[in-house]
């Protein structure tokens, strides 16, 4: 698929995220606006297409990525989007693989709303490093996941390799109030996306899990 704009880059990725939203679990691609938007951003090319889409002068951000800073820098360059620490960003970046120490400092103090305005909530963007077909009996650093909710009938199963186990954990208790809680997205660098929103219900079988980095 050709992209002709940035503008049409950023339609698709949007359009990729919400149908995400609509069916969680489901693996969605905008490996196309991915490349075409960040492939000389000199980082991640799908987080990079995720900030175009996302951030501008009204939102903030935090970036937690192991690359040498350089998906913030491609945001200060490219969105004039304010940075923040975990407590105040609009937005944040992580990654999946992130030891359990640095995931609760993170996740321990994201936004989730309020009772009055619940959409004042952190969205979460976790980098992952692949969607697999969910089995019993995961590979190693894989979850297997059963979701349940708004938009599943009955129950789905999916697999994501590359997240900690504490971020599970983390958010349980960050979505233990709804309407308030936080919305999370996990994406591979190449443009892959899997949506999990604060609606839905998530029961994880995992196999052991190891730092691949």
């Amino acid at each position: 698929m050709e992209i002709a704009s940035d503008v049409l880059g950023t339609q698709l990725v949007y359009r990729t995220m919400l149908d995400a939203v609509a069916r969680p679990g489901t693996v969605k691609s905008f490996a196309a606006a991915a490349r075409e938007l960040g492939s000389e951003a000199g980082c991640s090319p799908a987080a990079a297409a995720i900030a175009l889409t996302l951030l501008d002068r009204e939102v903030t951000h935090a970036v937690f990525l192991d690359d040498g800073g350089k998906l913030a820098a491609f945001i200060r360059r490219m969105t004039f989007s304010p940075e923040a620490d975990a407590a105040s960003a609009d937005y944040v970046f992580a990654e999946g693989h992130a030891d359990a120490g640095a995931v609760r400092s993170i996740a321990g103090k994201l936004k989730t709303g309020t009772l009055e305005a619940p959409e004042e909530s952190a969205m979460v963007l976790l980098r992952v490093d692949r969607f697999a077909p969910a089995r019993d009996g995961s590979g190693e650093g894989e979850d297997t996941l059963v979701l349940s909710g708004p938009g599943i009938p009955g129950e789905w199963r999916c697999a994501i390799s590359g997240v900690h186990p504490e971020w599970w954990t983390q958010r349980e208790r960050l979505n233990a109030e709804f309407p308030m809680g936080t919305d999370w997205f996990f994406f591979t660098d190449e443009g892959l996306m899997m949506a999990i929103p604060r609606t839905t219900r998530v029961r994880r079988e995992a196999a052991s899990w190891h730092t691949r980095r």
